[in-house]
């Protein structure tokens, strides 16, 4: 997870209050329809901005927006491919450095 300076939520010394900016979630074979459905859902009724699922199986990433209280899919990112994030100002990657 990432939590922004500039965001809504707090880090206290027993845990985060109020969403995250950003949530990364590997799946795994056994857990992916449900990172896929019900954690989005979850995520979006709560406020995450972004939220991208990484396949570590594919080497890909999704990225999922959030928009009108939905997370909305935007690209599957693999390889060479530029993974941009709109909540980090300034920041990509190729996808690939993130699967080493």
């Amino acid at each position: 997870m990432v939590v922004l300076v500039t965001g809504v939520a707090q880090i206290t010394e027993q845990r985060t209050v109020g969403p995250p900016d950003l949530i990364v979630e590997i799946v795994s074979p056994g857990t992916a329809s449900y990172d896929r459905r019900e954690k989005r859902d979850t995520y979006a009724a709560v406020g995450i901005r972004e939220y991208w699922i990484v396949d570590p199986g594919s080497h890909t990433v999704e990225l999922l927006i959030l928009d009108d209280a939905q997370h909305r899919f935007v690209h599957v990112y693999r390889g060479q491919a530029i993974l941009p994030s709109t909540v980090i100002v300034g920041w990509s990657v190729a996808t690939e450095q993130l699967f080493g």
